[in-house]
């Protein structure tokens, strides 16, 4: 535990960092007060929502009795429609009386006009009343009422509307006062007695409704008056036992908030706007020797040491400029006993909160925490000088669910390896931007296979990176499943590239032997052959010539010799041709850059003299230019060899020379139009003996020395040739040397 004054571990380095929301570590006890006064809101605004609900509903029983019972409402609307109704039919003209008088009258008229001016007023009488029956039939409720008044009563007084329209009156107008009489005496008293009935029945069920309305409204009025007693001493004591509940609650978790703090291993303290403590829970006498009343109106900053008193009063001041925003910093706090321990401090802004009204800090103390840290720190950057002694690069690489790569840890030797910076590597590992195109499928399947199966990852492949070029890399690693879905391997990497060169060389000896073996092959079967026959000739004409010199005849003696001789000079050029053949590659002067204008022009020199002995024209076409690197004698002898081949074959015309340079190569055709080849013999003829034509001069050693020697000197030399009798074009291709580069180096 570091003593007063101890400063091996610095101060939180940097500004203090701002939190989104309180961090998890701030205390159990934080969580189980936000959690306490969730649940005391929670009753609150159940008891609010409850005193809402309550009252809405009292109100609307309310509302609803008074829309009920007032003025205009649906009961004050019945009674007064039966008002309505008596005061309607007890007078004209629901009642058909004044239709009966008017009939009496019509019917005692002695003038005409007294008696058309009483039908017209019949006829006015008449359509008052079924304008008024109309309006009761659409205003009455359903029931007897309605029935009586708009059926019953409706179809006496239709009769007697039919009775006066039918036959009184037309009686009356043909003069037949006497019929007129006995309809009005026969048939329109009892029509009318039947219908006064019929009325008298209406306005005993209207007088009957109207009374039964007023009575159900008394008793309407009475019963909700004594349920809104009811329902307002219910609501009164629901509140009340809500409210004590809500009281109870609070206590009770004040008191559990209380205990919670004052037993906690973090401190808490309210502080204000100038940093002094309003509060201390009893944690910070275990954490820093006082008492919390010692410390009550003490400035926070003075028990913090000097070297971390900026970063601490940064993390305050940048509270009070940010209300609600949680700041965090770590710093060490004065003891008791004078020594010093590592706090972290988060401090909140809730002066503006009128139930706070200070700044609220979770004190807690790390200082176990920091001296674990030190440990650890002292471990990784031995564990790091370590590794980076190790060649190549040691590593964690993680694949995460959503795609995410990176390495946990890793040697500096990854940035020679792959490029990438061991602190870079930590954010994201885009290692494949420096994987060679051609491996990276390669590598992607290796890495998903190991992660599927878990086996160990053990893939090699090619990285281009910007300071080395093209380079093999090895990578062997154990993968490992982690609980989040993620993939992790343990592993190293690998400079192979001086492997994979020697592997390649090693490819290419053995290709190179085995082709050598199957020259060999063929070489000794050709040479044996071919020697075979000079000696085949010596042999017989010496047993020939010992014959003829044994019986005396030497007339065919100077033949036998001069074919002996022949025989044996031809063994003699072809052992010599052989000797030079194997020679190529072993046996030359040093590679050198050559002109090949002047190669080609040394060898057009030496072809000249039989040329002209053979009527053959030389011609080069164009300036044939270039650079080669090579030996200058050798390349003498393939051009002279070529165009020796075109003297000997061009059938007396024109050999014509020309060449280009381009994309880092020099290729020179040397052309004739004389007898042509075969398609079929294009690659034989560079074999060695092979001669198409066995009469014509040579050993047909050149052309396969011509070959040899091009090939040793990474080029190619082939034929074209459209047939027989169409000339032949030899075309040989070398690389070029770039003088430019070489002054550089």
């Amino acid at each position: 535990m570091p003593g007063r004054g101890s400063g091996p571990d610095p101060p939180l380095s940097g500004t203090p960092d701002r939190e989104r929301s309180r961090p998890a570590r701030c205390g159990h006890h934080n969580r189980t007060l936000t959690d306490t006064v969730a649940t005391t809101e929670a009753r609150l605004l159940f008891l609010t929502g409850f005193v809402f609900v309550a009252t809405i509903g009292y109100g609307t029983y309310t509302a609803h009795t008074l829309s009920v019972v007032k003025v205009n409402g649906p009961y004050y609307q019945r009674i007064d429609a039966n008002n309505r109704l008596l005061a309607d039919v007890m007078p004209p003209p629901l009642c058909a009386i004044e239709v009966y008088l008017c009939a009496h009258l019509m019917t005692r008229a002695t003038v005409p006009d007294d008696r058309e001016r009483q039908i017209d007023q019949y006829g006015r009488l008449k359509a008052n009343y079924f304008e008024s029956l109309e309006h009761w039939k659409g205003t009455l409720e359903d029931g007897p009422l309605k029935v009586q008044v708009a059926e019953t009563s409706r179809e006496s007084a239709l009769a007697i509307f039919d009775a006066v329209d039918q036959k009184l009156i037309p009686a009356l107008r043909r003069g037949d006062r006497a019929t007129a009489i006995r309809v009005l005496e026969i048939e329109l008293d009892p029509l009318f007695a039947a219908h006064r009935a019929a009325v008298d029945r209406a306005v005993a069920l209207a007088i009957d409704t109207a009374h039964a309305d007023e009575t159900e409204v008394a008793h309407l009025v009475d019963t909700r008056q004594r349920v809104q007693l009811g329902l307002t001493g219910a609501f009164l004591a629901s509140t009340t036992a809500l409210a004590l509940w809500v009281a109870v609650a609070v206590r009770r978790r004040a008191t559990q908030f209380r205990a919670m703090i004052e037993n906690s291993s973090e401190a808490v303290a309210l502080l204000d706007r100038s940093a002094a403590a309003l509060y201390h829970s009893a944690a910070v006498e275990h954490m820093l020797g006082y008492r919390p009343d010692e410390l009550r109106g003490r400035r926070v900053l003075d028990l913090v040491h000097p070297d971390d008193a900026g970063a601490a009063s940064g993390a305050l001041g940048a509270a009070l400029r940010s209300p609600r925003q949680a700041f965090r910093v770590e710093a060490r706090l004065r003891h008791r006993d004078d020594t010093y321990r590592w706090a972290e401090l988060v401090c909140t802004n809730q002066l503006d909160d009128p139930s706070v009204r200070a700044i609220v800090a979770n004190v807690r103390d790390v200082t176990a925490r920091r001296a674990a840290e030190a440990r650890l720190r002292e471990r990784d950057e031995l564990l790091q000088k370590l590794t980076d002694q190790v060649p190549g690069a040691l590593y964690q690489y993680r694949e995460c669910p959503d795609g995410h790569r990176y390495f946990p840890f890793a040697s500096v030797g990854l940035r020679a390896m792959l490029g990438v910076a061991p602190e870079e590597g930590r954010e994201s590992a885009d290692w494949g931007r420096y994987v060679h195109p051609g491996d990276h499928g390669a590598v992607r399947a290796a890495v998903e296979q190991s992660a599927a199966a878990l086996t160990t990852l053990h893939v090699e492949y090619r990285v281009v990176l910007p300071d080395q070029g093209v380079r093999w890399r090895e990578s062997r690693a154990v993968p490992e499943a982690l609980p989040d879905g993620s993939t992790q391997w343990h592993g190293y990497l690998t400079d192979v590239t001086e492997r994979k060169e020697w592997e390649v060389r090693q490819g290419n000896l053995v290709r190179e032997l085995e082709r050598r073996n199957a020259e060999m092959e063929q070489f000794t079967y050709t040479v044996s052959h071919d020697l075979k026959s000079p000696l085949v000739t010596i042999k017989g004409f010496a047993g020939v010539l010992g014959q003829s010199l044994a019986v005396g005849e030497l007339g065919g003696a100077v033949g036998d010799l001069l074919r002996i001789t022949t025989a044996a000079d031809r063994m003699m050029a072809l052992l010599d041709d052989l000797l030079d053949l194997s020679r190529v590659g072993r046996v030359g002067g040093p590679l050198v850059p050559v002109v090949l204008s002047e190669v080609l022009g040394e060898a057009l020199e030496r072809v000249s003299g039989p040329a002209r002995a053979a009527g053959v024209l030389l011609r080069v076409s164009g300036s044939v230019c270039g650079v080669v690197l090579g030996d200058r004698g050798r390349l003498v002898e393939v051009f002279q060899n070529v165009l020796e081949n075109g003297v000997k074959y061009g059938g007396g015309g024109v050999v014509e020379v020309s060449g280009v340079v381009a994309s880092g190569r020099v290729v020179v055709s040397v052309r004739d139009w004389g007898i042509g080849i075969e398609p079929r013999h294009r690659e034989r003829i560079f074999g060695l003996f092979e001669k198409l034509d066995p009469k014509s001069p040579g050993t047909g050693v050149g052309l396969a020395l011509v070959k040899k020697v091009v090939e040793f000197h990474g080029g190619r030399v082939w034929v074209e040739s459209a047939g027989p009798g169409t000339g032949s074009a030899f075309v040989i291709d070398l690389p070029g040397h770039d003088t430019h580069t070489e002054q550089q180096h």
